[in-house]
């Protein structure tokens, strides 16, 4: 049974830049999400370069109750990252990539962790995929049951070689307040793809000093392996 009450909302926004066809996908598996008490709304913040991910939504989303935006100037992922934390009005958020693709149980089940004020974010274990969503692999290897993480050398060693995958940063589900704090303030500096020293890393291990760090050893999402987040 779900803790979260009826007052309290989740803000889904999808990062989306010139990929409509997998926008699509991604706004499907929110739609079909298995939820009863829970409110979420999903918001689109589209930062493409043409108007694509435009046309695709008022074709095949339109009649649906879902936000749209449509940003300019937004020439980084960080800034725009950055400028959808501010816009944050809910108790609990997720900023999702539009490449991604939820579990029909996502929300419920992660839903179930935020009742308690001592976690700050909650992330799940994830099958990872590049075309075909059958030929998918485990994300976390080891993880059989909840981890907790209290602090950050615990949470950083995760991301060490041969230390059995991490749970990927589109999965999360923040408590906004400790979200804005550190991504609104945050000196970030990016740098590879796994790499302790880039931007989602240092953001999620300072989310630590607010609160307790979960991931969920069930896989509550498809990440999508192609040739720009290599």
């Amino acid at each position: 049974m779900t803790l979260i009450l009826k007052k309290e909302k989740i803000q889904i926004y999808i990062l989306s830049r010139n990929r409509p066809g997998y926008l699509r996908e991604a706004l499907d598996s929110l739609l079909k999400q298995n939820h009863s008490l829970i409110q979420f709304e999903i918001i689109i913040s589209d930062s493409s370069d043409n108007e694509d991910v435009r046309n695709m939504i008022e074709k095949n989303f339109s009649h649906k109750n879902i936000e749209y935006i449509r940003r300019t100037g937004v020439t980084s992922h960080m800034g725009h990252t950055q400028l959808v934390v501010s816009e944050l009005n809910s108790e609990y958020a997720v900023i999702f990539h539009d490449d991604d693709i939820l579990h029909p149980d996502y929300i419920n089940v992660m839903s179930t962790f935020l009742h308690n004020n001592d976690i700050v974010a909650v992330g799940c274990n994830c099958m990872i995929f590049a075309d075909d969503l059958q030929n998918s692999k485990l994300g976390i290897r080891n993880l059989s049951s909840p981890i907790k993480f209290k602090n950050e050398k615990d949470f950083l060693e995760r991301y060490l070689p041969g230390n059995g995958g991490i749970a990927p940063l589109p999965s999360y589900i923040y408590r906004t307040k400790y979200l804005k704090k550190i991504m609104l303030n945050f000196p970030f500096r990016i740098g590879k793809p796994g790499d302790p020293s880039s931007a989602d890393v240092l953001m999620l291990s300072s989310l630590l000093n607010y609160g307790e760090i979960v991931w969920l050893e069930k896989s509550l999402m498809y990440y999508r392996v192609h040739a720009s987040n290599l």
